[in-house]
């Protein structure tokens, strides 16, 4: 894909960074249709359970500043405990809710969000 093609595409997907720092974001560059294919890169359908969870999480952010990833998954299994919280979330983001919302939302993956532990060394 061309910078052409879609320079908001294109210029956004470095939001994906782990451990980035927080100011280097523009929350305002963010859309649903980048958000799509992000999710699309994903291997996710992006479904209106997504797009809802996506807004929760940048309203978080935007209210509350980053959080550490535990904090971000105990807040999201309480506010979707109804629909089935965290089977529920890992459904919908099957490689980590925090870490996949984060990315979609365009927003900063927590720096704790993923355990180095695993994994081959480089």
């Amino acid at each position: 894909m061309t910078e052409s093609e879609s320079p908001d595409f294109v210029a956004h997907s470095e939001t994906a960074r782990i451990g980035a720092e927080p100011e280097a974001y523009d929350l305002d560059e963010w859309s649903e249709e980048i958000a799509a294919r992000l999710a699309e890169e994903e291997g996710i359908e992006l479904t209106d359970e997504h797009l809802a969870i996506l807004r929760f999480v940048r309203e978080q952010y935007q209210a509350q500043g980053p959080m550490p990833a535990r904090e971000m998954i105990a807040m999201l299994v309480e506010e979707y405990a109804p629909q089935g919280g965290k089977k529920y979330l890992y459904r919908l983001f099957p490689k980590g809710p925090v870490c996949q919302a984060s990315k979609l939302a365009g927003l900063p993956v927590p720096p704790d969000a993923i355990d180095k532990s695993f994994g081959s060394v480089m």
